[in-house]
């Protein structure tokens, strides 16, 4: 990923996945739609871990931490909004509409970027890689065990499948976590700047525990959205914030700047990873339940599965060296704060 860092690449990432997305809108067939979703992943690939090294080297060293987890919140806020403004979009021109509207978005990005980013350089003294290969484990471990696309993907079927709520109505009743996650971001990240990364990602590991264990006690056949789901889709909310934001502040910590794109591609790729196995598990837990109770009885053994993989997902991070999170940079960080 050296070429990650570079402003070229950033642009290079940027029309791969426009020309992907524009692929998919025109798509004739599903085999030239996946064929479309495929080049959209290429450039996915090049753009978020070259979007991470971009800002990062355009940060001071001392805000590097509230930076990187606003990063990671406006990453949640796009998955707030996602679902819903997907639907409404949908529902009124169609699921071309769904890849239509990243061409204008693109363009303004590329605008927008022609003026305010900066080249990144490359070269320089090797990282750490012993460092690079634990933040890598526990990265892997985190996004094994939350599964953001996993819990998405479990929670919009059960509530299209078992409370019956229509494809918008269960985007809408999603929205309230991730925007919870949109808003907190940047505050844990610098608390993890005062007291190191290690308790925050340990914390919101179990917080999620909790949250998935909440969902398969109280969670029955009966809609009770106000009084059961949405407390416990906050405190999801609460917990992904004080872990994926802060795991992506971690994974760079330490690093120098020419390195910055490494570390975040090690970081998408073990998330991603993740999240793929994560949603394999999934559907072949849900399978194809013969009745509203089967349903159920399954989506209890994905939030029981969430939960165990959450808290072992805490025992991982419960295990980082403190000098990951005491790296060059960050003690300029505690003394700032």
């Amino acid at each position: 990923m050296r070429a990650s860092g570079r402003l070229t690449s950033r642009f290079g990432g940027l029309a791969i996945f426009t020309a992907g997305s524009a692929l998919c809108a025109v798509a004739p067939d599903p085999s030239l739609l996946i064929a479309g979703r495929a080049v959209q992943a290429v450039g996915a690939a090049a753009l978020l871990p070259a979007s991470l090294a971009l800002l990062l080297g355009a940060s001071r060293p001392q805000s590097r931490a509230a930076v990187v987890s606003m990063w990671g919140g406006v990453s949640a806020l796009a998955v707030a909004t996602g679902p819903s403004l997907g639907s409404v979009l949908i529902d009124w021109g169609g699921w071309r509409w769904a890849f239509l509207v990243n061409l204008p978005v693109a363009l303004v990005a590329w605008l927008a970027g022609r003026r305010v980013l900066q080249e990144s350089a490359v070269g320089g003294p090797q990282p750490d890689l012993i460092g690079v290969v634990t933040i890598s484990l526990a990265v892997a471990a985190l996004a094994l065990g939350i599964t953001f696309f996993a819990t998405l993907l479990g929670n919009i079927l059960f509530l299209t499948s078992v409370w019956g709520y229509s494809t918008l109505q269960a985007g809408l009743a999603f929205t309230p976590g991730p925007l919870v996650v949109a808003a907190l971001s940047a505050r844990m990240g610098r608390l993890a700047t005062r007291i190191g990364f290690r308790p925050v990602l340990v914390t919101g590991a179990l917080v999620l525990a909790t949250a998935e264990l909440a969902y398969a006690t109280f969670v029955d056949t009966t809609p009770r959205y106000l009084a059961v789901w949405l407390p416990i889709s906050l405190l999801v909310g609460l917990g992904v914030a004080m872990s994926f934001p802060v795991l992506s502040a971690a994974a760079v910590a330490g690093l120098p700047q020419q390195h910055f794109g490494m570390g975040g591609a090690i970081n998408q790729t073990a998330r991603q990873i993740g999240s793929v196995i994560g949603v394999a598990v999934v559907v072949a837990i849900l399978g194809q339940p013969t009745s509203l109770d089967d349903a159920l009885h399954r989506s209890k053994h994905v939030w029981v599965v969430c939960a165990v993989m959450a808290t072992l997902s805490a025992v991982v991070s419960s295990f980082q060296r403190p000098a990951l999170a005491e790296a060059p940079a960050l003690p300029v960080l505690a003394e700032a704060a």
